[in-house]
């Protein structure tokens, strides 16, 4: 007989002992995130890279070094549509997760992280 809590899906149960007492069973957690399809890790995986990409970016929109040379230098209008098109993907991939993923600890590890 167990206690559910809907914030968190199936996936914490509290369990009541002869007792009285209770405890939560957190093996079941690691069973919901080992059950996510692979295609959903990969997902994870290009959301974090992207969005690492755009903040990696960012920095040299505003870099003016002493010597100008043509050859190596963007336009920083096309420089901030790189870095907003990669943020807009990775933050659109990671509210996709959130909501196609239900697994709270894969939401933990894959998501928040």
């Amino acid at each position: 007989m167990g206690l559910e809590f809907p914030h968190l899906g199936s996936s914490l149960n509290r369990v009541r002992t002869s007792s009285g007492r209770g405890y939560a069973r957190l093996d079941e957690l690691y069973e919901e995130r080992d059950a996510v399809s692979w295609y959903w890790r990969i997902v994870a995986l290009a959301a974090s890279w992207l969005i690492l990409g755009g903040y990696l970016i960012l920095p040299s929109t505003y870099y003016k070094p002493e010597v100008e040379d043509p050859h190596y230098r963007f336009n920083p209008a096309v420089l901030t549509t790189v870095i907003v098109a990669l943020l807009t993907a990775g933050h659109s991939l990671t509210v996709l997760l959130w909501f196609a993923v239900r697994s709270w600890l894969f939401q933990a590890e894959a998501i928040f992280l």
